[in-house]
């Protein structure tokens, strides 16, 4: 058992969520980019979809801190530590990279998703080794790995014109990227 990690995953949830405020954040991607360039965006998440960064960002803290707490040698917990590792390290450095090179951006969030993949089989596994369908309070394990994919499913959302977060949908760039 590594006992390394769980100071580890707090660290790098810190670094996480600071790493908007040293990167300058992220304004977003300019037209010029991308190998074709963009004149109009089919597609422009509002400004305040991204709010919903606040409540994961604290949430990670929050649990990883739990976890260094009260279950630093928990195995259950020890299992998604590596991959949750993987996964914040990566994003950590995501937005500084996104800001110069989004195409490498992107190979990013696809590491970051495989990281969290693996981190819900550990999590879904552990929860069928205490024969529970879902995990329950007694073994609070909820925030760091229903937590780990949320970066890339926000992501997601917000970008989408079918999602719930509110988006400014143009439609005639819409039809003309198809």
């Amino acid at each position: 058992m590594n006992r390394a990690l769980a100071p580890l995953v707090l660290l790098l949830s810190l670094a996480f969520a600071l790493s908007p405020a040293a990167s300058g954040g992220f304004p977003g991607f300019s037209p010029t980019q991308f190998p074709i360039v963009q004149s109009r965006w089919p597609v422009q998440p509002v400004g305040w979809a991204f709010s919903i960064w606040g409540p994961i960002f604290l949430g990670l803290i929050a649990s990883a801190g739990w976890g260094l707490w009260r279950r630093r040698t928990d195995p259950q917990w020890q299992a998604m530590r590596l991959p949750l590792t993987v996964s914040l390290a990566i994003g950590t450095l995501w937005i500084a990279v996104a800001n110069v090179e989004p195409l490498i951006a992107t190979v990013m969030i696809i590491f970051m998703a495989a990281a969290a993949t693996v981190l819900v089989t550990f999590t879904s596994q552990a929860a069928a080794a205490r024969g529970h369908a879902t995990l329950d309070a007694k073994r609070l394990m909820l925030p760091p790995d229903s937590l780990a994919g949320f970066p890339e499913l926000w992501g997601c959302i917000a970008a989408s014109p079918t999602a719930d977060a509110p988006v400014k949908l143009d439609r005639e760039a819409a039809l003309q990227a198809f």
